[in-house]
């Protein structure tokens, strides 16, 4: 059986009283916006479901038309990438056939990492099934460095003077389709992560089903192969230089 020391205990007693008082991380809970109008209104959603790391909302709008919207976020874990994942539209076609100028953009704050030389990866893909569904628009993701929720979004955002953007990728409705960019950048923490869909001319047919998924990643570059090695030869080298300096003063 082990037995504890008075000394041992109050040093786990310590231990323990600062764990607990030490701040918990903040989940995520990353923001979604809406509009069947181009960004002139943004709908209430109908149900609103933040969770430890995703926001789902609901809308449904005035031809019975349901928007699913679901927005996945990792800040502000301090995981070694950034990424904000925006599963929306599970969109199911209402009793009567919908044509709707679609914004649906998503948006979190305070990402503690990576910092310096990144890249930013933009992808979208999607798919439709039962009744028609046809429209066209785009897809762009932005870093914003002054931490500004929406920051920089050319519809649903907010304006900000420190911003960067992957270029905007076109997409056209299909029963299958997909694209992804990929551009550097030098990233500062903290910052925010926005993406955004405009489908202009979106025609839903009754009972259609539309799945889009976009995803904004920011990934700091790995350092080349040889300053890795270089770094990790250097504790080498000073032991090398202190054994001929020793080596030395003997003789």
């Amino acid at each position: 059986m082990f037995r504890f020391a008075k000394w041992q205990l109050c040093v786990v007693a310590l231990a323990g009283a600062i764990l607990l008082s030490m701040p918990v991380p903040a989940l995520a809970v990353p923001t979604i916006k809406l509009s069947v109008n181009g960004g002139g209104t943004f709908l209430a959603p109908t149900t609103h479901l933040p969770g430890a790391l995703s926001t789902t909302d609901i809308f449904v709008d005035a031809n019975g038309t349901t928007f699913t919207v679901t927005a996945t976020s990792n800040a502000p874990l301090g995981t070694p990438q950034a990424q904000l994942s925006q599963v929306q539209l599970s969109i199911n076609g209402g009793s009567a056939a919908d044509l709707v100028n679609l914004v649906v953009a998503a948006s979190d704050v305070t990402y503690t990492a990576p910092s310096g030389s990144s890249t930013v990866t933009s992808s979208f893909s999607g798919s439709t099934a039962a009744a028609p569904v046809t429209g066209s628009g785009t897809f762009v993701s932005f870093i914003d460095y002054n931490n500004n929720l929406f920051g920089g979004l050319p519809i649903g955002g907010v304006v900000s003077g420190n911003t960067d953007s992957t270029p905007t990728q076109n997409v056209t409705i299909s029963s299958s389709f997909n694209n992804t960019v990929v551009k550097g950048t030098t990233a500062s923490i903290p910052f925010a992560l926005s993406n955004e869909f405009h489908i202009a001319n979106l025609s839903i047919g009754v009972g259609a089903q539309l799945s889009l998924t976009g995803s904004t990643t920011l990934a700091a570059v790995p350092a080349p192969a040889g300053i890795v090695l270089a770094l990790t030869g250097l504790p080498c080298l000073g032991i090398g230089t202190w054994f001929r300096r020793r080596k030395a003063k003997v003789t």
